[in-house]
């Protein structure tokens, strides 16, 4: 069993001004931590992140039972002093849930229809497409992403310029998601997640090794549209309040022999984009190579590698619209054919 994990993350550059008038200084609220007038899970949460802390005084609004030091006492009892059920409003939750004609995206790149599945909150939201073979793009097979728009300083969803994304096995496999389930909507505050599974399948639209061997390449006779015994289950998660989507794949080998895959991405922008690789730049070099050990920076996970996502970049219709994906492979590398790119995990195409 493997795992892979990725982000998915939509931004919308824009610029937002603030004023306010005042009168007098307003009574602190008790619980109300960051002191805008309302108690809800913002305070909450910043409560339970200073537990142990001493409290800066009588009066902070965070020592709930006036002891002197911030816990999640204090946190779980600031909670009956929220001023919505759930401390949240229901307008800010994650919510995932089958799709009707008013939640589908508009846009040069929309292909969602109703019975496909939404997932959403208040900064974007994506549709995953239905199982079966609905052929689209670069996916044979439902159970991907096919639209995301994030959401401008009004709330509305913006046009959708993202084509689809879609698993990858030994560069000529996908997954054939024969199921997709919504495990949690979302309305316990919780993030809301959608899981897809099934096996994998022949993916149909292009043929990747072809374009390996052409530029003279190696590629094992084991990575070429060959059936491997694998059930795939990905799962797809947002959270309140944020900008990305969780993209968690695991790959089950159902033999009893040891399995060597390549694991790939497929990538489709189509939309008023530019692709942008890291090592590379804009643009859609053939290959690139995985970026120098050199380049690794100290992080929380002790090492991390700089060049672990691609991105791409709206112009024309879609400026000030940005979206990439975010992994967590170290030394992977990328490359492009008839128009689809290709992130290897893991492995660089060049040597």
């Amino acid at each position: 069993m493997r795992h892979l994990k990725v982000l998915i993350a939509l931004i919308f550059l824009t610029s937002s001004g603030h004023a306010y008038s005042q009168c007098g200084d307003p009574a602190p609220m008790l619980c109300d931590a960051d002191g805008n007038l309302d108690v809800n899970i913002d305070d909450i949460d910043a409560i339970a992140a200073a537990n142990g802390t001493p409290a800066s005084g009588p009066a902070d609004v965070r020592d709930y039972d006036g002891d002197g030091t911030i816990t999640v006492l204090d946190a779980r009892a600031c909670v009956a002093e929220c001023s919505l059920p759930q401390c949240v409003d229901p307008a800010k939750l994650a919510s995932a849930r089958v799709a009707a004609a008013p939640d589908l995206l508009s846009g040069p790149l929309a292909r969602g229809v109703a019975g496909d599945y939404v997932l959403e909150n208040e900064h974007l939201r994506v549709i995953i497409q239905q199982p079966g073979r609905t052929w689209l793009s670069i996916g044979t097979f439902g159970g991907n992403i096919i639209d995301a728009s994030p959401r401008d300083e009004t709330g509305a969803t913006l046009p959708d310029h993202m084509e689809e994304f879609a698993i990858g096995l030994n560069i000529e496999n996908t997954a054939n998601y024969t199921d997709v389930t919504i495990v949690n909507d979302g309305g316990d505050t919780f993030p809301a997640v959608i899981c897809a599974s099934g096996p994998d399948d022949l993916l149909e639209l292009a043929n990747p090794s072809s374009a390996i061997e052409a530029f003279g390449f190696p590629l094992p006779a084991t990575a070429d549209d060959l059936d491997l015994p694998v059930q795939i289950e990905t799962c797809y998660s947002l959270a309140r309040g944020d900008r990305h989507i969780v993209v968690d794949t695991t790959f089950t080998n159902e033999s009893s022999d040891d399995l060597p895959v390549y694991m790939t991405e497929y990538l489709n922008g189509s939309g008023q984009v530019e692709f942008f690789q890291p090592y590379a730049g804009f643009g859609e070099p053939t290959f690139t190579a995985s970026c120098p050990a050199s380049t690794n920076v100290a992080c929380d996970a002790g090492t991390c590698d700089q060049c672990n996502f691609v991105a791409y970049s709206g112009v024309d219709g879609a400026a000030g619209l940005s979206y990439g994906l975010i992994h967590e492979e170290p030394n992977s590398s990328s490359f492009s054919t008839s128009g689809i790119n290709i992130v290897v995990y893991g492995e660089s195409v060049i040597d």
